[in-house]
C-alpha cells in the first residue's frame, strides 16, 4: 500500500547475512559483460577527516562462504568486472585473503577490482597480486598525499618507503593493473607541493595515477576545520574551490592538468611512449620525492628543499605534464571535442617541440598498436598504407621462407591483407632500441609493425628481387 512497516529509525544493520543478495537472474539479461558493483563489508578502520567511510571506525563483514558463493555466481554469469565498493578491502586477513586465493585460482575472464589499503598490505599481499593470472585483478591504492603536515592534518599515516616496497613489485610484474590516488585541495598542500606528491607517486610509473578534488561533504572533518579557509561548490558534492595555500586559478590549472593527464597517460593507449618518457623523466630528475622537511630518511636519492620561485628548467613528471596542460591551453582545446586524430597530432607536435624524436615515433608505434592500424594521418607521420608502399619491400613479403622467421606461420595471400595487418616504417636506432628490436644497423632501415601485436616488430631483411 506504499506506507512504511516498522519504524522509521535510521539504524545500522548489526547482522549482514541479513541483507539480501541485490542481483537475480533477470538483472543479467542487461548486466551481462558490464561492471557491477559489490561489497564483502561495510565501514572503515581509519577516520580520514576527507571521508565518511570511518566515522565509527568499525568495519562488518558479510559471512565469507556466501560471499564466496556469490562471486561464482558472478562468474558463472560472465560478468566483465566485479568492482567491490568495500572502502578498506585488505584490512582484515581473515576475510580478504580466502577471497583474493578465490580469485587468483577461479577458471574466469571475469576482473576483480578492489580498493586496498598499501599500509596493511604484507608481502602475502604483495605476492598474490605478483602471480594472479594477468587482467584477474586490479588494485586501486589511495595514498591521497605524500606530505607529513598535509597527512597529519586530515588524520592520515603514510608511510611512503613502504608504499613504495609493497607497490613496486606489483607494478614491475604486470600482472596486476594498479590505480593510484592523489586528492587536490588537502590542508597545506599548495601546488607546488601538490607537485612534490604527484613526482612521488608518478615514480612508481602505475598503470593509472588518478588526480581527484578534495569534496568537503557534509559531516565530514575538513568541512569544519575553518583555519583552513576552505571554499566549496555550494552544490554536491562540495567540490573545493580555494584553500588556505591553493588560490582557485591553481585549482582550475589542476583541472585542466587532470584533464590532459586522464587522456593521454591513463587511457593508456600511448602506454610505450609515456613508459619511455616516465622513465626518461625519472632517470633525469634526481631531486623530485617527499620533501626534505617531510622524511629524510628512505628517500634515494636525497633531495633538495623545492623552491616555487626559481627558476629553472624542471625535467621532473609533474613540470612536464604542466607543460603539456599549458600547450593544450594555449592551443584552445579545452574548449572542444576533439577527434582522436587531433589529440594525437597534439601529442605528437608537442613531443617535436621539446625535440623528443623517439617520443614522437613511439607515439606512432602506440597509435597503430592501439588503433589497430586504423587512426592514421599524413600529419604524424603516418600515411595510408598502400599497396605500392608495401611492394617497396615486395620480395621479402613473397618469399614465405624467410618471412615466416620473423612471423610464424606465414602465407602469402593477398596484399589486403598484408595491408590491414602489417605496416612498414622508417625508425631512429634509438626508437628500435626502446622497442626491444635485435641487431639494429647503422644504415638506414624499415621496422616493420605487426598492429594485431601477434608478433614483435622487427628490422625487415633487405632482399633483391628475382
Amino acid at each position: 500500500s506504499g506506507q512504511l512497516m516498522g519504524s522509521t529509525e535510521t539504524v545500522e544493520v548489526k547482522d549482514l547475512s541479513t541483507i539480501p543478495f541485490p542481483y537475480v537472474e533477470e538483472d543479467m539479461v542487461d548486466l551481462e559483460h558490464k561492471i557491477i558493483y559489490y561489497e564483502s563489508s561495510r565501514g572503515c578502520p581509519f577516520s580520514c577527516q576527507y571521508c565518511l567511510s570511518g566515522n565509527k571506525n568499525t568495519v562488518r563483514f558479510f559471512p565469507q562462504e556466501r560471499t564466496l558463493k556469490e562471486l561464482q555466481w558472478f562468474i558463472d554469469h560472465k560478468v566483465k568486472q566485479v568492482k567491490f565498493v568495500d572502502r578498506t578491502f585488505n584490512c582484515a586477513p581473515h576475510h580478504h585473503r580466502p577471497l583474493m586465493e578465490f580469485m587468483r585460482d577461479a577458471d574466469t575472464e571475469t576482473n576483480f577490482h578492489l580498493e586496498m589499503e598499501p599500509e596493511l598490505m604484507t608481502e602475502w599481499e604483495t605476492n598474490i597480486l605478483c602471480e594472479t593470472p594477468p587482467g584477474r585483478i586490479q588494485i586501486e591504492v589511495g595514498v591521497q598525499s605524500t606530505h607529513k603536515k598535509t597527512l597529519d592534518a586530515i588524520n592520515r599515516y603514510n608511510d611512503w618507503p613502504y608504499i613504495q616496497k609493497a607497490i613496486r613489485p606489483i607494478i614491475e610484474a604486470g600482472r596486476t593493473h594498479v590505480h593510484m590516488d592523489l586528492i587536490v585541495g588537502l590542508p597545506y598542500e599548495n601546488k607546488a607541493r601538490f607537485g612534490l606528491s604527484f613526482n612521488d607517486l608518478f615514480s612508481l610509473q602505475p598503470h593509472a595515477l588518478q588526480i581527484g578534488f578534495l569534496k568537503l561533504l557534509k559531516g565530514s572533518g575538513v568541512r569544519r576545520m575553518e583555519e583552513y579557509q576552505y571554499i566549496s561548490d555550494p552544490l554536491a558534492p562540495y567540490e573545493v574551490l580555494t584553500t588556505h595555500v591553493l588560490p582557485y586559478k591553481d585549482i582550475r590549472f589542476l583541472k585542466h592538468f587532470e584533464d590532459v593527464f586522464e587522456r593521454f597517460y591513463n587511457s593508456e593507449r600511448f602506454r610505450t611512449v609515456f613508459g619511455y618518457i616516465g622513465s626518461k623523466l625519472i632517470k633525469e630528475h634526481t631531486d623530485t620525492s617527499i620533501a626534505s622537511e617531510d622524511t629524510a630518511t628512505n628517500h634515494i636519492p636525497p633531495m633538495k628543499k623545492y623552491d616555487p620561485n626559481k627558476v629553472e628548467t624542471k625535467k621532473d613528471a609533474f613540470s612536464y605534464f604542466c607543460e603539456m596542460t599549458q600547450a593544450w591551453l594555449d592551443a584552445g582545446h579545452h574548449k572542444v571535442n576533439l577527434k582522436d586524430i587531433d589529440q594525437i597530432e597534439f601529442l605528437y607536435n608537442f613531443f617535436l617541440s621539446k625535440g623528443d624524436k623517439v617520443a614522437a615515433e613511439l607515439l606512432q608505434y602506440d597509435t597503430l598498436v592501439s588503433y589497430r592500424g586504423k587512426v592514421r594521418s599524413e600529419a604524424v607521420g603516418l600515411p595510408k598504407q598502400t599497396k605500392e608502399l608495401l611492394q617497396e619491400g615486395e620480395a621479402f613479403w613473397r618469399n614465405e621462407e624467410i618471412a615466416s622467421q620473423y612471423i610464424p606461420n606465414y602465407t602469402f595471400k593477398e596484399w589486403r591483407k598484408i595491408r590491414q595487418q602489417y605496416v612498414e616504417m622508417p625508425m631512429s636506432k634509438d626508437t628500435a632500441h626502446v622497442l626491444g628490436i635485435e641487431n639494429v644497423p647503422n644504415t638506414p632501415f624499415t621496422v616493420v609493425i605487426d598492429v594485431n601485436k601477434e608478433v614483435k616488430p622487427f628490422i625487415r631483411p633487405e632482399i633483391e628481387a628475382c
